[in-house]
């Protein structure tokens, strides 16, 4: 039996909880605050108003240039450190962001959204720890704001405290029940766990609250899919489709459930569509799988390369080469790659067994036995105490199926070989984070695994393997820019 697991796109939301304004009225805003600044060039609100709108319209070097000249106003003002912090966090200047929300704290000390600000800086630069301790702080100061909590439960999720981050969403809940944030995470640590049925759960509640939400839907099909409910899954995925058909994750997922029920073209199909959108490393990675089970072996050779041209690191696609060289009987090809399959992932129990079997074919008796010792070895320390995988058949492959980053795993059976997968972690990016599902190149964790400021973690896409999402880059509480504290 061949055992394919394969890892979904997985979307870490952070949601500002308001409506942003409309374009219009954010350029009837800036105009409004231009007037008031010709009338009077020291108006230091004007500047600080203005700079929030500019941001909000996504023009970060005027909102940039309007906090500066604030602060060259008052030197001292707590507000304008703590709003260009903003503007540096959006412009991804993390570094930046942190030494403004910390020169804010030290002229207001105890100010719950500076606290916050920096939280969420600190998690952009993967910080989990110091991020914890600002909004922990904040949630001292501020018990009722949801918002705080939110954020939180995402650096426990990035940090893999799941019920860390489940405690946190529900506290959230229990403040503001109709948090589209609070619930979809809510969901993302529930799939993570393998609580699927919780997650679906609070994914649908998301759906009732935001009937478009895409990376619901996506998730949830997600969800759906680790349950083994591929055509339910399939039909959330393509609702994801329709509702946004230019990200890539949707494909990449709706391609794994279409492979694991043996609808190979259709797969072929969706990766290839993703692979147009973004050229993704889970793309190519997962439609040379399918190309393996319809026997288009070269074609299969050339994704997994082309996987490997994008993400060096990733194991399970040198793992996969390896066996696809193996099953054409190019055996020095596939010892290769077995070898560093071993490399990137030293405790890669089915990649020693592999490798001996190469090892056999090329007459090696004494390395082969080596190899099989070490994977003999290597299975009581990890408690496997399974036996050897028989050698490998035509178009065999492996590749990972669970939610996304590295939890819970649905298996489909078909074919003559197991071959355990290992848990190598693909990254895309991130992704994208991503956290979810992604997880894939995190990711998509593109990741994007994100509404909060509308811009993803991370490209979570691995279909057949992706990496948490790396931190939360961009994503931030846009409620903070309003001039007031």
């Amino acid at each position: 039996i061949q055992i394919t697991e394969i890892t979904f796109p997985f979307f870490l939301v952070w949601m500002p909880e308001r409506r942003p304004q409309k374009h219009e009225d954010i350029y009837e805003t800036i105009h409004r605050f231009t007037l008031l600044i010709q009338r009077d060039p020291a108006d230091f609100d004007a500047y600080i108003r203005r700079a929030t709108a500019f941001q909000e319209a996504g023009n970060l070097a005027k909102a940039l240039e309007d906090t500066k000249q604030a602060l060259e106003l008052k030197p001292d003002s707590a507000l304008a450190f703590n709003n260009r912090g903003n503007v540096y966090l959006d412009m991804g200047e993390m570094g930046k962001a942190i030494k403004d929300y910390s020169h804010a704290l030290r002229l207001k000390p105890g100010n719950a959204k500076a606290l916050q600000n920096r939280g969420i800086a600190y998690a952009n630069c993967g910080s989990f720890e110091n991020a914890i301790a600002d909004l922990s702080q904040a949630i001292q100061l501020q018990p009722y704001n949801f918002m705080h909590y939110v954020y939180r439960a995402i650096a426990y999720h990035n940090m893999g405290d799941f019920e860390a981050s489940v405690q946190d969403n529900s506290h959230a809940v229990d403040l503001s029940p109709e948090s589209v944030a609070a619930y979809h995470n809510r969901g993302n640590s529930y799939c993570d766990m393998g609580m699927y049925d919780k997650a679906i759960m609070d994914y649908s509640t998301v759906l009732k609250l935001d009937p478009h939400n895409e990376k619901a839907y996506q998730n949830r099909g997600i969800a759906f899919a680790n349950k083994g409910e591929n055509y339910k899954a399939i039909d959330d995925f393509g609702t994801a489709i329709k509702l946004n058909p230019n990200i890539p994750g949707p494909y990449i997922c709706r391609a794994t459930a279409l492979h694991s029920i043996g609808r190979f073209e259709e797969a072929i199909e969706d990766n290839s569509t993703a692979i147009d959108l973004v050229g993704s490393a889970a793309a190519y990675h997962n439609r040379a799988l399918c190309c393996n089970d319809t026997q288009q072996y070269d074609k299969a050779l050339a994704d997994y390369t082309a996987a490997i041209n994008i993400n060096p690191k990733d194991g399970r696609a040198y793992k996969n080469r390896g066996i696809a060289y193996y099953n054409k009987g190019e055996y020095t090809l596939s010892l290769m790659d077995f070898s560093r399959a071993i490399e990137l992932n030293p405790s890669n129990v089915d990649a020693y067994y592999s490798r001996a079997r190469c090892h056999k074919a090329l007459g090696e008796d004494q390395e082969a036995d080596a190899d099989i010792a070490t994977a003999r070895a290597l299975q009581h320390m990890q408690g496997q105490f399974k036996k050897p995988a028989a050698k490998p058949q035509r178009g065999l492959s492996d590749a990972t199926c669970h939610h996304s980053h590295n939890t819970g795993s649905s298996r489909g059976k078909h074919s003559k070989v197991q071959i355990q997968d290992d848990s190598t972690d693909y990254s895309h990016h991130a992704s994208k984070s991503s956290r979810a599902v992604d997880r894939g190149e995190r990711s998509y964790r593109d990741g994007r695994e994100n509404e909060v400021p509308k811009r993803a973690p991370g490209d979570h896409q691995y279909m057949a393997a992706m990496a948490p999402p790396k931190a939360m880059k961009g994503m931030h509480d846009k409620s903070h820019h309003s001039a007031r504290w």
